[in-house]
């Protein structure tokens, strides 16, 4: 059980609680959800499934109100032809975490414009 929703953290995209697990759970889903990838050979087919599975994930989280939205992309400054020729395969991602209502202020205020709509009632009867 958590008292508040901030951690003790400086960093703004880790200040509250739910930003630091969504990312945990995020890093670790998409993780486990590709390593069916792993030893297979790297072909633009690869790729592209990769990059399919985490927008569908993404897609999925936003729709059950997990996230605000997420994309996957491939960046072809980081995967250079020596990067691939090492086996090696950068894939990017962001996302925007759900942020908890921490302060609601009702802002409340006095006015006489209903007062026309109120003369115009009498009136027309």
């Amino acid at each position: 059980r958590f008292w508040g929703n901030r951690t003790c953290s400086d960093d703004p995209l880790f200040l509250f609680e739910s930003y630091t697990r969504t990312a945990q759970v995020l890093a670790d889903t998409m993780a486990e959800a590709h390593m069916w990838a792993i030893d297979k050979p790297i072909t633009a087919t690869l790729i592209r499934d990769i990059i399919d599975g985490i927008n569908a994930k993404f897609r999925e989280l936003k729709n059950n109100g997990y996230i605000v939205d997420g994309t996957c992309w491939f960046s072809e400054e980081a995967n250079d032809a020596e990067t691939l020729k090492a086996g090696k395969l950068y894939i990017d991602y962001d996302y925007t975490p759900v942020p908890p209502l921490e302060n609601l202020t009702l802002r409340q205020r006095i006015t006489s414009r209903y007062l026309a709509s109120l003369v115009t009632s009498v009136n027309s009867n």
